[in-house]
């Protein structure tokens, strides 16, 4: 079982440190140029999904058990107003895109 620095504290850090507003601008240039298959590793917290475009990407990815946690506590703490990433497939299996959707 995670510690509560792990589940709480470590995911909103990393998503603040991660969506500075100089990251972000990066990510909002250079993400939306994507096309075909991206293979996303260390995702992370999933901050370039909102970028890719749907239409021209299909985005695959690998991710460990305490990153999948860890969007789960930011997805369960921040519902964000837009429609969300693009679709996703994780070719380790099926316990990844469906976990991204809500509480476990």
């Amino acid at each position: 079982m995670a510690s509560l620095y792990d589940r709480f504290i470590l995911p909103r850090f990393l998503a603040c440190a991660c969506s500075a507003s100089p990251i972000m601008r990066q990510r909002q240039k250079i993400v939306p140029k994507a096309t075909g298959k991206v293979l996303e590793l260390g995702i992370g917290l999933g901050l370039n999904l909102a970028f890719y475009d749907p239409d021209k990407v299909e985005i695959e990815f690998m991710w460990s058990d305490s990153v999948a946690e860890m969007l789960r506590t930011l997805l369960n703490a921040e519902k964000p107003n837009d429609t969300g990433p693009p679709a996703l497939h994780d070719p380790t299996g099926p316990a990844g895109a469906a976990d991204m959707s809500g509480p476990a």
